[in-house]
């Protein structure tokens, strides 16, 4: 069975969700590796919210 977690962050949460990042990715390649996970990213609202943060260039 498939199903999708959605979650939106709250203000003041980038810099802590940066800061569990490193772990946050380990155990998406661990699930990628057993075969659990079928796609992992952020939604466009995310990376434009973290582009504007960091000052970088919105992509089309």
């Amino acid at each position: 069975m498939l199903y999708l977690i959605y979650a939106q962050d709250v203000p003041g949460t980038l810099e802590q969700r940066m800061a569990v990042r490193p772990a946050h990715l380990a155990r998406l390649q661990a699930l990628r590796d057993e075969g659990r996970l079928v796609v992992a990213g952020l939604t466009r609202l995310s990376i434009a919210t973290i582009q504007a943060r960091l000052d970088l260039p919105v992509l089309p």
